[in-house]
């Protein structure tokens, strides 16, 4: 049995530059085929306009999760024909299939279990990239097997586990977040274990249901574009059977990314990401810091930066007197608005906040919830602040919150250094705030440091320094003319510089390449 599991995964990919492995591309391929006894009157060239170039963009998730994606696709429409691929989940509310922005987006239903099947495809694509390394596939071949049937029983039994769980305690409940997994903000042995296997399901799931939308495209595309680490899976997968380029966008450090997980975790898909990446044509990410990061530990010859810049539109200024400035009554107001997660800084940001505002500011909070919310919730009561000079807000959909921040003065992007996916990100937030005219606070990330200093629009301070903080608030409270002044800059640094208009230009020169 090992022996037929050895010779059917280690066989190399069929892949032939006239006859493509897709449903109904060899038939009709044979069928136009020239016969050998060609007359002259066979041999006539009728001149054939070029199709539209193709483009498939694969997504892990509903693609409207991620407004980079929009902004991508978008763009590229304008000399590409366009299909953006997504998984749907539980909870999706779109169609499964729909026209947006001049591209067409289609839903898959993810697969409620791992099958082994699926495992051993994604088993063979990764083994295939130690093709120059054929002892040591020989070598892994045994154990990985053992672990693949493992990791596939494992999956499934955590799924079912907790969806069991989670039935009994609050009803049925989507269960295809991983943000989701824990009970518990702070999850022990077994919440850690579980993100780690529902990762892997989600990884496993959703090459499967890209797979299988790949196989039934009507015609080859030029480029397949993956959207982070568990996209790219199904992108080697189509790339070697479609002769497609193959672009893969980091939009973050994936394995990193969950500040919560364990260290295997982190070192399991640092190392499928390790093997995989190889595979791509050309590789984007969001900020310069983590180019260089993922070019060191992944020994690549470049990475490229095209950050997440919001599209530039005219925007009218929101109205004298909203929510915010009621409940501010005259104060300066800061605004933070994104997911509650771990490691965000927003504990240090309100247990300073007292000492700091002096009855000068008021900080609000807007985003959706979740235990960790629920938790700076129970802060703020404790520290007497709570609907005195803080205040947390309703959240409002991804489309709308540029507008909803132009009614606060300042932007803060609080998160830790310490987590590797935080200190290189370029936060959506980053460009939300510049966007809707707000000075930025923000705490001393690389990237975002440097655009903030690079377009004059904010302050910066470091948690890792004692006062830093407060010192920082004090500054912005103590300079009503600074502030102004940031806010103008902020917002003509995105007009003229900080826009996909403007930054999205080099991933369409990477599509466009040979």
């Amino acid at each position: 049995m090992i022996v037929f599991l050895a010779k059917r995964c280690l066989k190399p990919a069929r892949v032939a530059r006239g006859i493509r492995n897709v449903t109904g591309y060899g038939k009709r391929f044979a069928k136009n085929t020239i016969p050998l006894e060609a007359s002259a009157e066979d041999l006539r060239i009728t001149p054939v306009q070029e199709p539209t170039p193709f483009i498939v963009m694969l997504v892990a998730h509903d693609p409207t999760l991620d407004p980079r994606i929009d902004w991508e696709a978008t763009s590229a429409a304008g000399k590409f024909e366009v299909l953006v691929l997504g998984v749907a989940s539980k909870n999706s509310v779109g169609p499964a299939a729909e026209r947006v922005h001049d591209y067409d987006v289609r839903r898959m239903p993810r697969p409620e279990r791992m099958s082994f099947s699926t495992a051993l495809q994604a088993w063979k694509t990764v083994f295939q990239s130690l093709g120059h390394r054929p002892l040591l596939r020989l070598a892994l071949m045994p154990p990985a097997l053992l672990l693949l049937l493992l990791f596939t029983a494992s999956g499934n039994f955590v799924y079912s586990f907790q969806s069991l769980k989670r039935l009994l305690k609050r009803g049925n409940r989507d269960s295809d977040a991983v943000s989701g997994l824990a009970e518990e903000a702070a999850p022990g042995h077994w919440g850690r274990f579980v993100i780690f296997c529902w990762t892997l399901r989600h990884v496993l799931t959703s090459t499967s249901a890209l797979c299988q939308a790949l196989e039934a495209l009507p015609r080859r595309p030029r480029v397949v574009h993956c959207n982070d680490l568990d996209a790219l899976l199904a992108g080697v997968w189509a790339s070697s059977r479609l002769d497609a380029r193959l672009v893969l966008d980091s939009h973050e450090y994936w394995p990193h990314s969950n500040v919560i997980a364990p260290g295997y975790h982190v070192r399991f898909f640092a190392l499928l990401e390790g093997l995989l990446v190889h595979h791509a044509d050309a590789v984007v990410t969001v900020s310069t810091p983590l180019a260089r990061r993922l070019e060191e530990d992944y020994r690549l010859a470049e990475v490229e930066v095209v950050p997440n810049a919001e599209p530039w539109r005219e925007r009218c200024r929101p109205a004298a007197r909203g929510e915010m400035t009621a409940l501010a009554r005259g104060r300066v107001k800061f605004l933070f608005q994104g997911h509650f997660m771990p490691e965000r800084g927003l504990e240090e940001v309100l247990e300073c906040w007292s000492r700091a505002e002096g009855g000068r500011a008021a900080l609000f909070l807007r985003g959706p919830d979740s235990p960790w919310k629920q938790e700076l919730l129970a802060l703020a009561g404790r520290l007497d602040l709570l609907g005195k000079s803080v205040y947390f807000l309703a959240p409002v959909p991804e489309s709308l919150l540029v507008e909803a921040a132009q009614e606060a003065d300042v932007g803060l992007i609080p998160y830790s250094p310490k987590p590797l996916g935080y200190r290189f990100a370029c936060p959506n937030k980053l460009s939300q705030y510049l966007h809707a005219g707000l000075a930025i606070l923000t705490n001393a990330l690389p990237y975002v440091q440097e655009v903030v200093e690079d377009g004059r629009c904010g302050y910066v301070y470091d948690s890792v320094r004692p006062g830093s903080l407060p010192a920082a608030l004090e500054e912005i409270l103590a300079d009503e003319v600074r502030l102004q002044q940031c806010r103008t800059n902020a917002l003509e640094f995105a007009r003229t510089r900080f826009n996909w208009q403007v930054q999205g230009r080099r991933l369409m020169d990477l599509y466009e390449s040979r």
